[in-house]
């Protein structure tokens, strides 16, 4: 135990901090840090553990003669000058997120600050407990422009000082580089810590890279936000010289962006044996169906099922996936609204059907997040539950069903918990909402 702190052990204060971190009560925490020292610094380990680069935008201003602002903004010199005033704020930072978003197919993008950046060669090191970079970036959904990642060559003369021992290569255990096209993987070699990856591209050619089998990253989580190039992937992964090792890999997770990317998740199988968690995040994968406010169906999406047939370890399947509301222009009138089930439903059917998939898994979770969704488009859901219990019941052996929901307030889930096919699970101990 240590020392007592009025009366409480520090141990179960530093529980209490954490659990505000947990639950995201930043006023809480700031509030704290103005207590006394001890509470300033409890709160900065955690308000500062965190720390988000993003791009500053400019705008043309509103004069007869337009003008834009063309002075370079680097976040990363802006984020150094407050480490020359509070150098201790340094220790507490874990995780460090450099936002690069997608850019349209065919327009020139804003230039990122990080290719003529010099700050971060010179502020990382001073990051000694850092343990996960991210350079974010997710796939944007649009009807008519293609957006892809920036590549490489956009922004490497920054992010090539990450890479190059100006972080402790052993104590870098997260990294995320969806931000980024055509990574060149080759630089992960010596991070041998790297458990957890997160990337849309990567390049690598078999002949000029090479790496030491002994020196390589074990990851056990892998997230592929882009997956049009899978085939050429699962070739890379088993060659000899890939810098990477998945043999021990046990989660996976992948974002397909359409109908073509869901059926060729099941390309994974040749390289994932030892996967047994797949989660699939269907944001983008066109597998809502609309619905008008009288529960009709306006457009039905058949989006076919992945094969997870060659998937040998496989236990658990997670689904992300988006309820979402059309209000017409200027009003608050309904149009139509969306939902994921009916896909869910064709996907969980499809494993019932499968022998030996239907032996293998255990949990089924869905990780549902309600957007703008008011109370009474979720008593429209109810019968939209009945085929989705029944192909649960399909299984030899009922697999646990959790449910994580976000975007309701406590009515809308209690309105969606009284659906009697979901009670009926419920008592059965299949489900559980979290």
């Amino acid at each position: 135990m240590g020392t007592p702190y009025g009366g409480l052990p520090t141990e179960l204060i530093h529980d209490i901090f954490d659990t505000l971190y947990d639950e995201q009560d930043l006023s809480t925490l700031k509030a704290c840090s103005i207590v006394d020292r001890l509470f300033c610094t409890l709160s900065q380990m955690r308000l500062l553990s965190h720390i988000i680069l993003q791009q500053e935008c400019t705008y043309p201003t509103i004069s007869p003669r337009p003008t834009v602002i063309t002075q370079p903004y680097s976040p990363a010199l802006h984020f150094l000058s407050v480490l020359e005033k509070s150098s201790h704020i340094a220790t507490y930072i874990q995780c460090l997120t450099i936002q690069c978003d997608w850019m349209a197919a065919g327009i020139k993008g804003v230039e990122h600050w990080v290719r003529t950046d010099t700050s971060l060669a010179v502020l990382l090191p001073r990051l000694i407990n850092l343990r996960r970079v991210s350079v974010s970036g997710s796939r944007v959904v649009h009807p008519q422009k293609q957006h892809t990642p920036r590549p490489w060559n956009s922004v490497s003369q920054g992010l090539t000082s990450i890479f190059s021992n100006r972080i402790p290569s052993h104590a870098l255990t997260g990294l995320n580089i969806t931000g980024i096209g055509r990574f060149p993987i080759i630089l992960l070699q010596n991070c041998t810590s790297l458990k957890r990856l997160w990337f849309s591209s990567v390049s690598f050619d078999p002949e000029r890279d090479r790496s030491e089998e002994n020196t390589i990253p074990r990851v056990d989580f892998l997230h592929l936000e882009d997956l049009t190039d899978l085939e050429k992937l699962a070739e890379w992964f088993t060659a000899p010289s890939f810098p990477l090792n998945i043999n021990n890999l046990r989660e996976l997770s992948v974002h397909p962006g359409g109908h073509q990317e869901l059926e060729e998740i099941a390309l994974c199988s040749s390289w994932a044996k030892s996967v047994t968690e797949l989660r699939i995040h269907t944001e983008s994968a066109g597998v809502l169906t609309s619905y008008n406010t009288l529960n009709y169906i306006l457009q039905h999406q058949s989006a076919p099922v992945p094969d997870l047939q060659g998937m040998d370890s496989l236990k658990c399947i997670v689904i992300v996936a988006k309820f979402t509301v059309r209000i017409f222009h200027h009003r608050s009138l309904i149009d139509y609204f969306t939902s994921p089930l009916p896909w869910i439903t064709s996907l969980f059917t499809t494993l019932s059907k499968s022998p030996t998939v239907a032996a293998r898994i255990t949990h089924l979770a869905l990780n549902f997040a309600f957007v703008k969704f008011p109370i009474e488009l979720v008593m429209l859901l109810s019968k939209s539950w009945k085929p989705l219990a029944a192909a649960i019941d399909n299984f030899p052996r009922p697999p646990k069903l959790i449910l994580n929901i976000t975007g309701l307030d406590h009515n809308g889930i209690m309105e969606l918990q009284r659906s009697e096919y979901l009670v009926g699970l419920t008592e059965r101990g299949i489900i559980t909402y979290t």
